[in-house]
């Protein structure tokens, strides 16, 4: 009978934030995640507990007219840039889910 799988694919985190931009405030996530206002529409994430390897970030928007990129990520910071349509920098709200990763290796 299998006891255990030994793998570092188990050092996965996933953090789910929710962010209210007019405020540069979190609603969610808070616990494990501080964030800060860089510039009109341009916000850095950073882990209370830091990973080992890269972040990864999934952004989800709350309303229209927005477009979203993540420009940057450490294993400790994640930051991402908001922007209309047009290309405008904006305040928007929006859901974020960072990974992060406990192992060195992803294989």
């Amino acid at each position: 009978m299998l006891r255990e799988i030994k793998t570092s694919q188990r050092g996965v985190r996933f953090i789910f934030c929710k962010l209210n931009a007019s405020g540069s405030s979190l609603s969610a996530g808070g616990e494990q995640v501080t964030v800060v206002k860089n510039a009109t529409g341009d916000f850095t994430f950073t882990l209370k507990n830091p990973g080992v390897r890269n972040c990864m970030a999934i952004v989800t928007p709350t309303e229209d007219d927005t477009q979203f990129y993540v420009s940057a990520t450490t294993n400790s910071t994640v930051q991402v840039k908001t922007e209309t349509v047009a290309g405008a920098a904006a305040d928007k709200d929006y859901y974020l889910c960072i990974v992060a990763f406990d192992s060195a290796d992803a294989t």
